[in-house]
């Protein structure tokens, strides 16, 4: 009995250890489409090329699930996060991540409320961000090859170098943006403020009727009064740029209890 149990325990052990271990495959075509899902359907995330190497997830159907290359663009509605500089800090739960920039496309995973995307590019009602952990996406199994080694050139490693580099020219046009017009404040300056806008009224001299109530104090705001009025007396979280000791300069406005 005592034996049995030793070969049981040795067996477990050892399953144990497997799971934890990265298995990549190569790919072995010139060009090879990543995709959102296991069939010709679903929408092309990235075009890979025959040397790329992608780390294992599963084999399903003449398909293979693997982790998305860290520059594979990915969408998330502009209204379920709040913009900090390149990062997006999502601000509901179950928020889906997509494959491109409509609500009819394919979703590649979901994200929660307090965490972190970066930010590739802003459009109007979308935003263009890097794979969030967990994101995967299938290509034909068999046009890939065991790759038995992690990769000499770690994918986190030449994926960080490559982000900051964006993130510098990224800064740099902000920057010029800046200076040449308000309409065109760079990202970067962008900052978080929640609280529960009132009304204080209108009075000569003062900076605005309405203001944002915060634990760390009030101030005044402006922006569009469309905008405004649509969160009046609502609990919110604003992102815009600090002008004044007591001004806010508002760019957008979420419902913080949804």
């Amino acid at each position: 009995m005592s034996r049995i149990c030793l070969i049981l325990i040795f067996g477990l052990y050892h399953l144990g250890f497997a799971s934890d271990i990265m298995v990549y495959r190569e790919v072995n075509v010139e060009s090879l489409y990543l995709r959102a899902g296991p069939n010709k359907n679903f929408e092309i995330l990235k075009k890979l090329k025959k040397g790329d190497v992608l780390e294992f997830v599963e084999k399903k159907y003449g398909w293979t699930r693997v982790v998305l290359p860290s520059d594979t663009p990915l969408y998330v509605y502009r209204e379920m996060v709040a913009i900090s500089g390149n990062r997006a800090i999502v601000v509901k739960n179950r928020v889906n991540v997509r494959a491109r920039p409509h609500l009819n496309s394919s979703v590649i995973t979901q994200v929660n409320r307090g965490e972190i995307l970066r930010i590739m590019d802003m459009e109007k009602k979308w935003i263009k961000i890097y794979p969030p952990a967990g994101a995967t996406g299938w290509v034909k199994s068999e046009y890939l090859k065991e790759y038995e080694q992690k990769p000499v050139s770690d994918t986190t490693t030449d994926t960080a170098e490559k982000e900051v580099a964006v993130e510098e020219e990224q800064e740099s046009e902000e920057i010029g943006a800046q200076e040449s017009s308000r309409d065109q404040l760079s990202i970067v300056q962008n900052q978080i403020f929640r609280g529960k806008i009132t009304d204080v009224g209108r009075i000569l001299g003062r900076k605005s009727r309405y203001k944002l109530e915060t634990e760390e104090g009030m101030y005044y705001l402006k922006g569009s009064e469309d905008m405004i009025l649509q969160y009046l007396g609502r609990e919110v979280i604003i992102e815009g740029e600090k002008v004044d000791r007591d001004l806010i300069y508002i760019h957008n406005i979420i419902d913080a209890d949804n």
